[in-house]
């Protein structure tokens, strides 16, 4: 749903109003996932899912239950196999992100701590 991404954008995007921008926004993502990658990914998945889920249900025959959103999802983010494909402009964006920024979030969680 467009309205649903554009809310949570403005919401993002007025929580400090001062200090937000794309650079702070990009380097406050990153010490998080230093922080804990795990962490990270699984919210990145399961809240990339349930965007996913509510955007494709009912409009695209392959994701019927949250499950299928969740295979799309975690495929997305690594070798893109699945027999899902996003039909709506959100599905689209959704995995658009995952499939730019999940194998390097993915690869984060997998590698070996210094």
């Amino acid at each position: 749903d467009p309205a649903l991404l554009a809310t949570l954008g403005l919401a993002f995007m007025s929580s400090k109003p001062k200090d937000m921008n794309l650079k702070a926004a990009g380097n406050a993502i990153r010490a998080q996932v230093d922080r804990d990658p795990m962490q990270m990914t699984l919210a990145t998945v399961l809240g990339s899912a349930l965007l996913f889920y509510k955007a494709e249900r009912g409009v695209n025959p392959k994701v019927e239950r949250f499950e299928d959103a969740l295979v799309f999802c975690t495929t997305c983010m690594s070798v893109g196999y699945s027999d899902i494909f996003a039909k709506t402009p959100t599905g689209k964006m959704v995995a658009s992100f995952l499939m730019t920024f999940g194998p390097a979030l993915a690869a984060k969680t997998l590698d070996t701590p210094r």
